[in-house]
């Protein structure tokens, strides 16, 4: 199917629910491709909720969520180049530098040389962290820039 430019993402009629707790009650948006927008609330609102169903990391309670016209949950795979989840507190060890994290994961999911090398050098330029490979996490900005 291809992708619409004026429904690249369709967020509709979203509900998500933990046990008893409603977390995300009935959120309808659509956005464009390369349109950016922001999600506010208070502590608590289903904020974080909303973009993990949309990274696809929880299944909604209710309604759909479609990305570039295909139903995330049933194409999960196919959408992971598409949109993705980074929350403000991520898993870095605090302790580690920014190549021993890097290290950790590759070892993680078994990546090995010389797709290591490879992967380890593209998610630091991805990430603009080259020059910060020897510093350890907890000194990192959650800011932009260096």
């Amino acid at each position: 199917m291809p992708v619409s430019n004026d429904r690249y993402l369709e967020v509709k009629d979203v509900s998500f629910q933990f046990g008893t707790l409603v977390a995300v009650k009935n959120v309808s948006f659509t956005l464009s491709r390369g349109e950016i927008a922001g999600i506010m609330g208070s502590d608590g609102a289903g904020k974080s909720t909303l973009l993990k169903m949309m990274a696809n990391l929880y299944r909604p309670s209710h309604g759909e969520i479609l990305i570039g016209g295909v139903n995330g949950m049933k194409a999960r795979r196919n959408l992971k180049n598409l949109i993705g989840y980074m929350p403000q507190r991520f898993g870095l060890y605090s302790d580690l530098t920014v190549e021993e994290n890097l290290d950790f994961f590759l070892d993680v999911f078994g990546i090995e040389n010389p797709e290591r090398n490879r992967r380890k050098e593209y998610y630091l330029h991805f990430a603009q962290l080259t020059p910060f490979t020897g510093r350890l996490a907890r000194e990192l900005s959650g800011g932009i820039g260096p």
